[in-house]
C-alpha cells in the first residue's frame, strides 16, 4: 500500500502549500517575481509581466485537462465495473489496471468481493458523478466560457492534470477502508438495499451546486461578450483596452460572495464525501479544493475592488456573510 500512501501524501502537500500561500497572500508583493507569476492567472494576471513567458500558457488551455479528466475517470469507472460489479478478471483489461494498481497500491480483485457491497456501492456513486462532473466542465468549456487572450501559468496546467488523474484512484482507496456499518463487506443482493438518507443528500447537494456553477458560469459567459452597460463600464477604472471587457458579474450567487462558482465546486466536492465516512481519504480531496480555491478567490475578489469603484460592499470573497 505504499503507493496509496504516497497519494494521500500527494494530497497533504498541495494543501499544506496552498493553506501557506493563502496565509502569506497579504505579503504577496514580497514574494519572488518567479513565485508571483506561479499565482496569477486569467484576468488577475492581466498586464503583469512574466519573468519567464514561455512558461505562460492560454487559459483556455483548462479544456485539456477537462478532456483528460473525462477519458480517464470514465475509463477507470468502467474498470471498476468490470471487475467489482460485473466480476471481471482485470486481465482483460491490463493497461488501465496497471496504471490504477500503480497509483492506489491495490488491485481491485484482491479488495472486490462477489455481488455489491456497500462501499463498493458508494466508490460506484461516487466515480459515476465524478464523471458527470467533468464531463459538465468541458462542456462548459467548449459551448458555454468564452475565454480571452488571458493566460495562465504551466503550473496551473500541471495542477488540473493532477486533481483529475487523482480523483478517481482516490475514491477507489475507499474500497480498502472500514465503512459505516459492520455489515458493509457482506454483498447485497439488490442495488437499492445500498441505499441510504445520506446518499440522498449528497445526490441533492450535488445536483443544487451543479446547477448553480452552471448558472454562475453563464453569467462570466455573457459578461465576455458585447453586452457590458454603460453602467458597468463607467463603474470599472479600467487600466488597459484588454480590461475593458470584463464586467461586473451580477444575479444569482453573485449577489453573496466575488467567486460562487468556486463556492459551488467546493459543495460539489462535500456532496461527494457524503457518500463515504469519516475514514475516507476524500477528506484530503476536499481540503485540497478549500484551500486552492480560496487562494483563487482572494485573488478574484481583491482584482474585483481594484476595478470597480462601486462594487458591493455586502459581497463576501468565496462564503456567503463569512469569509
Amino acid at each position: 500500500m505504499f503507493q496509496s500512501s504516497l497519494l494521500q501524501l500527494s494530497w497533504v502537500v498541495w494543501v499544506a502549500a496552498a493553506v501557506f500561500l493563502n496565509a502569506a497572500l497579504q505579503w504577496k508583493r514580497h514574494f519572488p517575481t518567479v513565485l508571483q507569476d506561479t499565482l496569477l492567472y486569467g484576468k488577475v494576471k492581466l498586464g503583469t509581466a512574466s519573468p519567464v513567458p514561455l512558461l505562460n500558457v492560454p487559459k483556455k488551455w483548462f479544456t485539456y485537462f477537462y478532456a483528460w479528466g473525462v477519458v480517464w475517470n470514465i475509463l477507470i469507472l468502467c474498470h471498476f465495473l468490470l471487475i467489482c460489479i460485473l466480476g471481471l478478471s482485470s486481465s482483460k483489461i491490463p493497461l488501465v489496471n496497471a496504471a490504477v494498481t500503480a497509483i492506489t497500491g491495490m488491485d481491485l480483485e484482491d479488495v472486490c468481493l462477489e455481488g455489491v457491497t456497500q462501499r463498493q456501492f458508494d466508490v460506484l456513486a461516487v466515480l459515476i458523478l465524478i464523471c458527470i462532473q467533468v464531463s459538465r466542465r468541458l462542456y462548459e468549456c467548449c459551448f458555454v466560457s468564452v475565454f480571452s487572450g488571458s493566460k495562465m501559468h504551466l503550473l496551473h496546467l500541471l495542477l488540473g492534470l493532477y486533481f483529475y488523474t487523482s480523483l478517481g484512484p482516490t475514491a477507489l482507496l475507499h474500497l480498502d477502508l472500514g465503512g459505516r456499518t459492520g455489515i458493509d463487506q457482506k454483498p447485497v443482493l439488490q442495488l437499492t438495499g445500498c441505499l441510504y438518507w445520506y446518499h440522498f443528500l449528497g445526490l441533492l447537494l450535488f445536483v443544487w451546486a451543479s446547477l448553480h456553477q452552471y448558472k454562475c458560469h453563464r453569467i462570466l459567459a455573457d459578461l465576455r461578450k458585447p453586452r457590458a452597460t454603460e453602467e458597468d463600464k463607467a463603474a470599472a477604472k479600467v487600466s488597459s483596452a484588454s480590461d475593458s471587457s470584463y464586467g461586473l458579474p451580477k444575479g444569482d450567487w453573485f449577489c453573496y460572495v466575488s467567486s460562487p462558482h468556486y463556492l459551488a465546486e467546493i459543495l460539489i466536492y462535500v456532496s461527494l464525501l457524503l457518500f463515504f465516512d469519516y475514514s475516507s481519504s476524500w477528506w484530503l480531496v476536499v481540503a485540497f479544493v478549500v484551500s486552492v480555491l480560496s487562494l483563487s478567490a482572494r485573488q478574484t475578489h481583491s482584482w474585483y475592488l481594484q476595478k470597480f469603484e462601486n462594487y458591493p460592499k455586502n459581497r463576501n470573497i468565496i462564503i456567503p456573510w463569512l469569509y
